[in-house]
């Protein structure tokens, strides 16, 4: 009978042993692995060239044969390439976060130009606004300049008529209630009457040269019986007589040249006219130009809305760009140390 032959498999133990030992011969190789895997090529090549990898690298180099040679030649160009892609990457990041930066700065320009030419032209608006409340004003004293002068014309019959009655009430005192003071002849019991009397004409003498003096004098003349009355006492009565004549003398003028006064009122009202056609044209004028001064702030403010929303959408841009240079030349970084360790292994030597 023949015998069995000796179980020759391997036990699970030394298995994972085994497992273990070619991981940790394969540990030294992570930099390659990693690299490879950042190559530009199929995942297919990527297998292939990871698993050639411990076959090329665990011979000294001097010992390397052709194809291992020629392998390792592959794999240093296509590390090479990495650094490459990297570079370009890094380079294309540095591009766009200079490009944004030089927009970032000419959007901040773009403002302070939109807020000085918005700040000038405020400062105009303003000036704009004043010039035309100052012909607003102009406007009104026109138009109150207008109102009274045909105020003036209509009241000419009523001035006319109040002269002609002012004229007759002096008349009629020194004809009438005047001369009864004068000449004394009332009665001495009626005192109080006379009283009353020398103080109408007192009252009626004080818009025509009424003074102080003249004030005092002519009461105690006019109370003094006629033959009784002194040099004082007849110089005030005549000149007080004298004011009266001087009083009628300036109404009969008036009246004579009342219509002189008429063409001198219609001719008033003639140049207040004139002269609120000028204000109005005047503050229509200046009406535009405050509008068009608005208008002009207006679209300068729209202006500047406008540049800082764009140099706002630019400012998350400009953190992200940032961002992506960052990570960029650290991965550069990361593939050059890469590198190193890839070239120790390629020499042979340890990392």
């Amino acid at each position: 009978m023949t015998k069995r032959p000796a179980d020759t498999k391997t036990s699970p133990k030394a298995k994972a042993k085994k497992a273990e030992k070619a991981d940790d011969a394969n540990s030294r190789f992570e930099p390659i692995f990693h690299l490879v895997g950042m190559a530009n090529v199929t995942e297919s090549t990527k297998a292939m060239l990871s698993g050639m990898v411990p076959h090329c690298f665990r011979t000294c180099p001097a010992d390397r044969h052709d194809f291992q040679q020629k392998m390792t030649a592959g794999l240093v160009e296509l590390v090479n390439n990495v650094e490459a892609d990297h570079v370009r990457v890094v380079e294309e990041a540095r591009v766009t976060f200079e490009d944004v930066q030089k927009q970032s700065a000419e959007a901040a320009k773009a403002v302070e130009v939109a807020a000085e030419e918005a700040a000038s032209a405020r400062a105009v608006r303003t000036q704009k606004e004043e010039m035309l409340q100052e012909a607003e004003k102009e406007t009104k004293l026109a138009q109150a300049a207008v109102a009274a002068a045909k105020a003036k014309m209509e009241s000419m019959e009523a001035d006319r008529s109040a002269i002609v009655a002012e004229k007759a009430e002096y008349e009629s005192l020194l004809e009438g209630d005047w001369a009864v003071l004068k000449a004394g002849s009332m009665d001495g019991k009626k005192w109080r009457e006379r009283s009353k009397l020398i103080t109408f004409v007192l009252k009626m003498l004080e818009p025509v040269g009424l003074d102080a003096a003249l004030n005092g004098a002519l009461p105690v003349a006019l109370k003094t019986k006629p033959a009784d009355r002194g040099k004082f006492a007849e110089k005030a009565i005549a000149y007080s007589e004298e004011l009266l004549h001087r009083a009628i003398a300036s109404y009969s003028e008036k009246l004579e040249g009342f219509e002189t006064e008429a063409s001198s009122r219609a001719q008033a009202l003639t140049d207040a006219e004139a002269g609120l056609e000028a204000a109005a044209q005047l503050q229509e004028q200046r009406q535009a130009d405050f509008l068009s001064a608005d208008a002009i702030v207006r679209e300068k403010d729209a202006t500047l809305a406008s540049a800082k929303k764009a140099e706002k959408t630019l400012a998350p841009r400009s953190s992200k760009t940032k961002a992506s240079l960052a990570d960029a030349e650290d991965s550069l970084l990361q593939v050059r140390n890469l590198m190193t360790e890839f070239q120790n292994l390629v020499k042979g030597e340890e990392g």
